[in-house]
């Protein structure tokens, strides 16, 4: 198994497979979209499916092997520009033969609508160099601009007040899923923004080690601001048909085969909101 393998593995739970690494220009239509959103005017999430001090554990497999555990959880960040700010963060640590993983994403998301205010992440794999990067987000000016391995970079333009690709599984998580429907929105990685089309198929019985739970199928598929589809690194996940949303599977695709990653604790969790 090669390295492009093993960074895949180690990103594909949060969304960071759907990064992408060229810069792009924004239209006039989407610098008008900028000029006309404000702090003021972004909607509060209704969220009834998860909480600050959620933690969520993962076992990962590839070929029917073990390739280690990935997490995801909910912490308090304080406050940002005086709004309340959580702080989701996933984690991969593993080995294949003599081969280690570790990965560490991070995104700081204001609490009320899930926009991001920063997303970082590093890695390392084997015996490479460590690797890290964070990017920041400006709302009020619609720009944005990374830092990687101490090397700052353009500011860029970007759609202001959407979730990045890791804090948008849990903006999905509190939406009203329903079978045969797709919900579209924009995300923000630390290069580009793209539209996401979420495809919710019918609901399947999934089995973890936490239990057998009634699924929805949730396939998230990005586009490029020509429209054209991204296909490197497909992700499906199989969230509780309940109001609680909990991914108990999801699955990566790759060049070989596929990551597939199998709920096996959750402490933390919201109880269920049953439907009036």
């Amino acid at each position: 198994m090669n390295s492009r393998i093993y960074k895949l593995a180690a990103l594909c739970f949060p969304l960071a497979v759907v990064l992408s690494f060229a810069p792009s220009v924004l239209s006039e239509d989407k610098v008008k979209e900028i000029e006309a959103v404000t702090l003021e005017t972004t909607p509060v999430v209704d969220n009834k499916s998860w909480q600050v001090g959620e933690r969520l554990t993962y076992d990962m497999n590839y070929l029917g092997s073990k390739v280690g555990v990935s997490s995801l959880a909910v912490k308090d960040a304080g406050l940002i520009k005086g709004r309340p700010a959580i702080e989701i963060q996933s984690a991969m640590q593993g080995k294949w033969f003599f081969f280690k993983i570790n990965s560490q994403t991070t995104s700081l998301t204001d609490q009320a609508s899930l926009f991001s205010w920063k997303y970082s992440k590093s890695e390392h794999y084997g015996k490479k160099k460590p690797k890290s990067e964070f990017t920041v987000f400006d709302h009020e000016k619609g720009e944005f601009q990374r830092t990687s391995n101490e090397k700052t970079h353009n500011v860029e333009k970007f759609k202001p007040y959407i979730p990045d690709v890791m804090g948008v599984i849990y903006w999905v998580r509190t939406q009203d899923l329903k079978p045969n429907t797709t919900i579209t929105l924009d995300v923000v990685d630390g290069r580009r923004d793209y539209t996401m089309k979420i495809k919710i198929h019918e609901p399947e019985s999934v089995t973890s080690a936490v239990g057998t739970y009634e699924c929805l199928k949730v396939e998230p598929v990005l586009y490029y601001r020509d429209g054209r589809e991204k296909k490197k690194g497909k992700m499906v996940l199989w969230m509780t048909n309940d109001s609680r949303h909990i991914p108990i599977k999801m699955k990566t695709s790759l060049p070989f085969g596929s990551i597939i990653g199998t709920l096996k604790t959750a402490t933390g969790t919201r109880p269920v909101v049953e439907k009036g």
